[in-house]
């Protein structure tokens, strides 16, 4: 990948993606194993969201709560339609 296309995200984005996080774990009841998993949608939602990008994902569960937490957030969804037999 090009140097251009990653982006690192700052303190600021990685303080606010935690207290985040907290709030996601607690409203989706996640255990241990689950958290670092929220850590990581939510520092790529505000990090999108400080660059002016749109997050494209099928994880709906998690971003529809980070959208009504963050409204100014962008999250585009999509759904996994599972392969037929005969394709």
């Amino acid at each position: 990948m090009r140097a251009h296309r990653t982006f690192v995200p700052d303190a600021d984005v990685l303080g606010r993606a935690a207290l985040l996080s907290g709030m996601l774990c607690r409203l989706q009841g996640y255990r241990r194993d689950a958290r670092l998993r929220a850590l990581q949608d939510c520092v790529l939602f505000l990090q999108a969201q400080k660059l002016g990008f749109t997050v494209l994902t099928a994880n709906v569960s998690d971003f529809d709560y980070l959208l009504q937490l963050v409204p100014a957030g962008r999250a585009l969804f999509y759904r996994v339609r599972p392969m037929s037999a005969t394709a």
